[in-house]
């Protein structure tokens, strides 16, 4: 079965699921398409937990299948995540009854005693209550997330994205958010970079009185070091003291200087400028600058707008030997910062993944990882200031235009990917 086909048999299924009504029985076409969706991929996070929730509403119930489905489900996910804390406590419960209905069984058989039957009955019967009632509120909680994330989706899929529109469809239910430009941070120190920061948080909506940068985040920022400049293409033929690298208003200040930008989109890999790509090359979208940013707190989402032209879907680069699209990738430097450590991509259009395996935003939590150190990528004299690491998983190619990202973010690792986010983010390329 093609991957593609796979994940949208998944999608389907977690959606129908999820669309259920908690009441009426699950039917057994979903049960068994479950099943045999297992027998491709027995680690899908999406059937696991499917598959718990469908054994917990069968009766007899069997507490060691269970119990089974959420160890497989603990040796998937990240050991102090909320979704292993959730496993180890309902193993914890499924366990507990299994213990007790042995021990009742063992009472029955060997004791006629009609008290000593009793005691550990009543104990069954009050902790499977106990069980049912949480389960009963688990799933109803699930279902009105399902319900609410489908109206946050169809709202946000609304948003306009054409070339010719370029407001959101309701605009009084969305407000502009001033993009500002970037600056040059070259040669000077930690102190004054982080006052920078400071003064764009300050006019942000996440403004705090106490508000200190990350220093997970920027705390490696070496004093008096150039940074990386807005460069798009370099010279194959180039033989000097590389200081072009760090000419004018610096890269990582596109980002820094615009914090409510929690998300944005630089390219990767550098590219070889040549007459073949002199259009990009030269262009001031090739910079990355996004032209519009609107944030809607009826929706709690931000909707993040640039521009490329229809010449760079044409563009290819060689990238270890095989010919690529301009690859992209996502940053969460402002995210990170203000503790948005967890993304997933929700919806995408024109967009395909430029992921060396099966892990990306797409079908998985992806962890923000981004930080600012010295490096020696610019090939400076003693190395820039710049953003690391690469992460194949936020990589991705633009097919068409207009094309959109329609991201969740939150601050914890979420239960799972049908988790209401903590917040919503859309990116739209138009063309320009």
């Amino acid at each position: 079965m093609e991957e593609n086909s796979f994940k949208k048999r998944v999608e389907d299924l977690v959606d129908k699921f999820y669309d259920l009504n908690p009441d009426v029985p699950i039917p057994e076409d979903i049960v068994r398409e479950n099943n045999e969706l297992l027998e491709i991929d027995r680690d899908n996070l999406d059937l696991l937990e499917m598959k718990a929730l469908i054994l917990m509403n069968t009766n007899p119930v069997n507490e060691n299948e269970i119990v089974y489905v959420y160890e497989r489900i603990l040796s998937l996910v990240p050991p102090n995540s909320e979704k292993a804390k959730e496993a180890r406590d309902i193993i914890d419960i499924y366990t507990s009854i299994s213990n007790i209905e042995d021990e009742y069984n063992n009472y029955k058989s060997g004791d006629d005693n009609a008290f000593m039957n009793s005691v550990p009955l009543r104990l069954i019967v009050g902790i499977k209550a106990i069980v049912i009632i949480i389960l009963l509120f688990f799933l109803f909680k699930i279902y009105s997330v399902s319900q609410n994330e489908n109206k946050l989706v169809n709202n946000l899929n609304r948003i306009e994205i054409s070339a010719n529109e370029k407001v959101i469809n309701s605009a009084s239910d969305y407000e502009d958010i001033k993009i500002n430009a970037p600056s040059n941070y070259s040669f000077k120190t930690k102190s004054e970079i982080y006052n920078i920061r400071k003064q764009y948080v300050s006019k942000s909506k996440f403004a705090t009185r106490n508000y200190e940068p990350n220093e997970a985040v920027f705390g490696s920022i070496v004093d008096y070091k150039p940074w990386w400049g807005l460069i798009s293409c370099d010279n194959p033929d180039y033989h000097g003291d590389y200081h072009e690298r760090i000419e004018g208003p610096s890269k990582v200040s596109v980002q820094m200087n615009n914090p409510d930008a929690l998300v944005q989109v630089s390219l990767p890999y550098l590219i070889w400028g040549t007459d073949y790509n002199r259009e990009y090359c030269t262009s001031e979208y090739s910079k990355f600058i996004p032209y519009s940013l609107k944030f809607s707190k009826k929706y709690n989402a931000y909707v993040l707008k640039y521009e490329l032209t229809r010449a760079f879907l044409n563009y290819r680069t060689n990238i270890n030997n095989k010919t690529y699209r301009y690859p992209l990738q996502l940053s969460g430097l402002n995210a990170r910062d203000f503790g948005y450590n967890y993304v997933y991509a929700y919806n995408t259009t024109n967009i395909k993944m430029f992921s060396y395996n099966d892990f990306d935003m797409t079908n998985s939590i992806v962890t923000f990882a981004d930080y600012v150190h010295l490096g020696g990528s610019c090939k400076y004299k003693d190395g820039c200031n710049n953003i690391s690491p690469m992460q194949d998983g936020l990589m991705f190619r633009v097919t068409e235009l207009p094309a959109t990202i329609s991201l969740k973010l939150w601050k914890s690792y979420p239960s799972s990917k049908n988790q209401k986010a903590d917040l919503y983010y859309q990116i739209v390329f138009d063309e320009k």
